[in-house]
Parts: structure tokens; C-alpha cells; sequence
């Protein structure tokens, strides 16, 4: 009697049918946990943008405005007295380094105050698949960022 070499085809179909499902359970569990990576990216750089803005009033003693276009999904940080000058733009949209589905802002316009102090607090609402994150900021600069 000779000894076997190779795989049977039942085998071989018996791999592929455990593989599969094993891929199954798995996949979407990746998928949902990229997502939230994507998300609580999105929320960091918004964070540091919001801390940048406040940097920059104080180092140019000068107020710095803050837009938040959430048609387009883009944070500005702006001069106050010269709109054309720009210090950031970051942008949310599907093509972008941090995507996310939605993007709301409540106000949408913020100024910043060379005294370390804003016009109001904000609130971003940031959404993408079933993750909610918020970033609150106070009228002193605190920012905080929560899911919900």
C-alpha cells in the first residue's frame, strides 16, 4: 500500500465551508471597529484645531475666528480681521484623511479672543455607521470629546 499524498476533494471543501464562516462572524466586526477608529481620529484633529485656535489668539493678539461648514464638512480657523488669511482647513468629507458620514456644529461661528477666552461654547456632533462622538468646548477652551 502506498501513502497518500495530497487532499481529498471533500477536504478541501470542508476548509473552505469552516473558512467562510469563520470570515462571517469576523469581517464585520473589523469593518465596525475601522469606523470607530476613523471617527475618534476625526474628533482628535478637531480637538487640536480647537486648541490651535485658541494658540494662535494668543500669539498673534489677535481674535481668530472659527467656521464650521457642515454642508461641505469643513473646520476653518481663520483671521478675524482678514478672512483670507487661513491658519487651518480641515476637511470631513468622504475623500478625506478622516471621513465621517455627519457633521453638525452648534454655533457654526466661534471667535477667539486674544484674552484666552471665546465668544460662546461649541458643540460638534461627528457621525459615521452606528459611533456618535461629540466634542464640547467651553466658552474658557476646554475641550472635551464623548461618545454618545
Amino acid at each position: 500500500m502506498r501513502p497518500r499524498q495530497g487532499f481529498t476533494l471533500f477536504e478541501l471543501l470542508l476548509v473552505l465551508v469552516i473558512a467562510g464562516i469563520v470570515m462571517t462572524t469576523v469581517v464585520p466586526s473589523i469593518a465596525g471597529s475601522f469606523a470607530q477608529t476613523q471617527l475618534q481620529r476625526a474628533a482628535t484633529v478637531i480637538a487640536a484645531d480647537l486648541q490651535l485656535a485658541y494658540s494662535m489668539a494668543a500669539r498673534q493678539r489677535r481674535p481668530v475666528r472659527v467656521t464650521i461648514d457642515t454642508d461641505d464638512k469643513v473646520l476653518r480657523v481663520l483671521n478675524f480681521e482678514s478672512p483670507d488669511t487661513t491658519y487651518s482647513e480641515r476637511w470631513f468629507s468622504s475623500d478625506s484623511e478622516q471621513p465621517v458620514q455627519t457633521l453638525g456644529a452648534s454655533p457654526t461661528t466661534l471667535v477667539v479672543y486674544p484674552n484666552g477666552l471665546a465668544s460662546g461654547g461649541l458643540t460638534i456632533t461627528l457621525g459615521a455607521a452606528d459611533d456618535v462622538r461629540v466634542i464640547d468646548m467651553n466658552r474658557a477652551g476646554q475641550v472635551r470629546v464623548r461618545d454618545e
